[in-house]
């Protein structure tokens, strides 16, 4: 299971953490909210710098994903549909979290 929020010291240094698209059409930007303390990563168009997206829980509910860290890539060329990231799960797990450009999270592993 994962915890509702674990605090933002473990292993979060709280800077916006910035990552283009290959093709250059999107940004994703990861940030830590003021207000209540919460990663998130949000994606805006390259043209008007709109927001696009906010990661959200795949599972309909529009809940923001949990406990995830700054890290945050496109994938390469030929598959740049999905943006990766970290997720911590308890004290000492952490599984790689995906999302499609329209920010609901797609899928996991765990890191071992």
């Amino acid at each position: 299971t994962i915890e509702p929020h674990i605090p933002n010291s473990q292993g979060d240094d709280s800077r916006v953490h910035v990552c283009w698209r290959p093709d250059a059409s999107l940004c994703a930007v990861s940030t830590v909210d003021v207000v209540d303390q919460t990663r998130r990563i949000r994606t805006y168009k390259r043209e008007s710098l709109e927001l696009n997206s906010v990661g959200r829980s795949e599972d309909g509910s529009g809940k923001v994903v949990p406990n995830l860290l700054p890290q945050i890539a496109w994938a390469s060329g030929g598959c740049s549909n999905l943006l990766a990231s970290v997720q911590q799960k308890g004290k000492r797990t952490q599984q790689v979290v995906f999302f499609e450009p329209n920010g609901l999270r797609h899928r996991d592993f765990p890191l071992r």
